[in-house]
């Protein structure tokens, strides 16, 4: 076989096809080899990072849900001192009354 028949087959249709699979078997191993090692690495990172950030909002849902607790516990006492302040208000004045009329 002489070069320009090594030549004509390289660069012809065959050749065309042959350099095209080249190439494409070529950028699937550096895909497979550099690009989706460091996709998955992202998508770990990620991951991670949304489970940190879940367990902080939990946290804080948490502590959010015992103040709140609190608050509302503080308001009964609240309500309760002010209704006995107002029957003993209710009792002095009539008291008074009685007082002023006698």
């Amino acid at each position: 076989m002489e070069t320009a028949e090594i030549l004509k087959l390289a660069l012809g249709q065959g050749g065309s096809i042959v350099i095209l699979i080249g190439v494409v078997w070529f950028a699937y191993r550096l895909f497979i080899k550099f690009v989706l090692p460091a996709h998955n690495q992202t998508i770990e990172r990620i991951t991670a990072s949304h489970a940190e950030d879940r367990q902080a909002f939990r946290l804080a849902m948490e502590n959010c849900s015992l103040v709140l607790h609190r608050i509302d516990n503080n308001t009964t006492e609240i309500k309760t001192d002010v209704d006995v302040m107002k029957t003993k208000l209710i009792k002095l004045s009539s008291k008074v009354e009685n007082i002023q009329h006698s």
